[in-house]
């Protein structure tokens, strides 16, 4: 059996997994989100701060974050990117022609 590391307080697996790894019910506190994302907590509370990421789910005093959530809002994001990409690719066609 796999031991599980705390990181913040939360069960998160392999300490060191990114979120690809990452259950989809694993709750993650703001540490083991930075951790997973690869930046400091500071950097991901501004990502949170800045709409780059989802807002918390409130658990009492704790804020946490499921990795399957989180996966579905990039997901979006990164479809919503490559539409906006698409749209001025197309743009650049129609003014270079």
């Amino acid at each position: 059996m796999e031991s599980e590391k705390a990181i913040g307080g939360s069960p998160v697996g392999n300490a060191g997994a990114g979120l690809a790894e990452l259950p989809d019910s694993a709750m993650m506190d703001l540490a083991a989100l930075a951790l997973a994302l690869g930046c400091c907590q500071r950097t991901a509370r501004r990502m949170v701060r800045r709409r780059e990421l989802p807002p918390p789910i409130k658990l009492g005093r704790r804020s946490v974050w499921t990795a399957g959530r989180l996966r579905a809002w990039l997901d979006r994001r990164a479809e919503g990117a490559e539409a906006e990409a698409e749209k001025e690719l197309a743009r650049i066609h129609r003014i270079g022609t």
